[in-house]
């Protein structure tokens, strides 16, 4: 995009035109980079323990259920 302003710009104006499109540019980056500093996100998880997970598949009228054993340390 800014070849094709560049090139619609009269040779006594590239400059000025260059100028504004780094301040634009600049604008820009400062604008979409904005925003707080690090978060920290603390997600507990899933608790220490033995779990019993049931899984069951059908298709149509059949039915299949088969249970597993899960340990979380």
């Amino acid at each position: 995009m800014a070849g094709v302003f560049l090139l619609g710009v009269p040779r006594r104006r590239r400059g000025t035109a260059m100028l504004g499109l780094l301040v634009f540019a600049f604008l820009a980056t400062g604008l979409g980079c904005g925003g707080g500093g690090p978060t920290q996100v603390t997600t507990p998880g899933t608790p220490s323990g033995n779990y019993t997970i049931t899984i069951t598949a059908t298709s149509g009228s059949n039915a299949s259920q088969t249970t597993v054993n899960l340990t979380v340390q």
